[in-house]
């Protein structure tokens, strides 16, 4: 099917074929349909000039005094010089700047020549002729995008890169966003916008980069943002601390009195051994205040020794300890 523009180059050139036989009313009705078909200032002048080098020859002057011109070569070369009407040229659909999509690619255009669209992929420049792409892709809007993709929006205060999530009520909803900080969720009223495109694969490093700052990362699979558990790697000291909480819990078997005493230290002992599977690198005080009083309260009367006691609140905090979230 034709597009408005090749009908249109159609028309033009059947025009341009009449243009010569049209007089008086019909010419100036033509010229105002199609400006195109208006002879310029400067066919206007060459055809002034091949008419007085005519009066020339007319007057029996062969030669343009002084200058040792022929007349006749002067009027050859103005003729060829003749403003041929060309066929209508469709013009380029999109411009320089604009992101345009066909549902399956998209396009940031870079440059726009003769014929051709230009478009710079990760360093690699790329082309497609403007008929074609004219034909198969339209400017990308915020209903192109869809869920999980990373977008740059921009209003009259600030500047955002966001994934995606979904466009509804005239509201765009983000998963997350990076401005200054990083932030979950997040939406913008389609109103407010400036700017809006896709965010180039190039600036995709810097946002996962911000976002692993931040303590999250993206699910693509399931799109949706996750806290990252971030686990310090157990070391030589964090062994030698746990080997200490357990010497202490020891020591204070040799004084338990009865099977109670020893069922407390069992559970004290199990609960140090389990540290190593809940070690984080960023304990808080308050947890370690928790942690002082799952030791058993009776180790206090079972030793009466302050020394182990504390040996062992210090050997568990040493150790960093931090309960599963």
């Amino acid at each position: 099917m034709k597009t408005e523009e090749e009908y249109k180059a159609e028309v033009l050139q059947l025009m341009c074929d009449l243009y010569p036989t049209l007089k008086g009313e019909e010419k100036e009705r033509a010229e105002r349909l199609f400006p195109e078909l208006k002879e310029s200032e400067d066919e206007r002048i060459r055809k002034w000039l091949i008419g007085y080098f005519n009066q020339y020859i007319i007057d029996g002057m062969p030669q343009v005094f002084g200058s040792g011109l022929n007349i006749k070569d002067v009027i050859t070369w103005l003729e060829k010089q003749g403003e041929q009407k060309p066929a209508y040229k469709v013009e380029p659909k999109f411009k320089v700047g604009d992101w345009i999509t066909n549902g399956k690619c998209i396009w940031k255009i870079d440059s726009i020549d003769e014929d051709m669209y230009y478009t710079n992929h990760c360093g690699i420049d790329c082309g497609g002729d403007i008929k074609s792409i004219d034909e198969e892709y339209h400017l990308w809007t915020i209903q192109d995008a869809k869920d999980g993709d990373l977008i740059y929006v921009s209003t009259e205060e600030k500047g955002i890169q966001a994934i995606f999530r979904e466009y509804k009520d005239k509201t765009i909803f983000f998963h997350c966003f990076l401005c200054c900080d990083f932030v979950q969720g997040g939406y913008m009223p389609i109103g407010s916008v400036e700017l809006m495109y896709p965010l180039q694969k190039t600036h995709y490093k810097r946002f996962f980069e911000k976002m692993d700052e931040a303590g999250y990362q993206w699910n693509a699979e399931e799109l949706k943002v996750e806290k990252i558990e971030r686990k310090q790697e157990w070391s030589e000291e964090d062994e030698a601390g746990l080997s200490d909480v357990l010497w202490a819990i020891e020591q204070a078997r040799t004084i338990a009195k009865d099977e109670n005493d020893m069922g407390n230290l069992w559970c004290a002992e199990k609960f140090a051994k389990s540290i190593k599977d809940r070690y984080t690198w960023k304990p808080s005080e308050e947890m370690l205040e928790a942690l002082y009083k799952v030791i058993p309260q009776n180790v206090m009367a079972i030793s009466e020794d302050e020394i182990l006691l504390d040996k062992l609140y210090q050997g568990l905090k040493y150790g960093r300890v931090l309960s599963k979230n």
